[in-house]
């Protein structure tokens, strides 16, 4: 089988007859490098996304009180304040978009993939062969359910 890729919210899917390979490139060359997940991730938390989300409202809202009260017209706020908004909506989403999602996983070691709608579930092992590991990938690219579906490891 040649090697294939397809694309996920967080970057790419390269797939060959030895590993399933995820990552933010996509480029081959780099994908030869990447070590199998050792050890599972911890679970996210939300946490940190209602504590961005407060700091981008209460720090707004210092924003305007301030400009409110120099006496600022219409189109000088509302530069200031998307200038604000764009700048923090780059940073949250690039911190965001850190992700551990840069390995391989042999293909001997999906227990499976199913599909749900856009997104997919990979449950596998780990390297030590004892410990398993579930991802949930999102917006997945359609050519990536015809990839999988033709190498018999997608299950619907």
């Amino acid at each position: 089988m040649e090697k294939q890729y397809f694309k996920y919210r967080f970057g790419y899917i390269n797939i060959d007859d030895e590993n399933l390979y995820l990552n933010e490139i996509g480029n081959w060359s780099y994908i030869e490098k990447l070590k199998e997940k050792e050890k599972a991730s911890p679970p996210q938390k939300p946490i940190t996304t209602i504590i961005y989300k407060s700091i981008f409202l209460l720090s707004s809202i210092v924003i305007l009180l301030s400009i409110i009260f120099y006496n600022m017209s219409f189109i000088n706020v509302a530069i200031i304040f998307l200038s604000y908004s764009a700048i923090y909506y780059f940073v949250f989403k690039y911190l965001n978009l850190k992700t551990d999602f840069n390995y391989k996983i042999p293909l001997s070691k999906i227990n499976s993939i199913t599909q749900k709608g856009n997104i997919l579930e990979i449950n596998f092992r780990l390297k030590d062969n004892v410990q398993n590991q579930k991802f949930i990938l999102d917006k997945i690219d359609p050519k990536g359910f015809e990839i999988l579906t033709q190498m018999n490891l997608l299950k619907s």
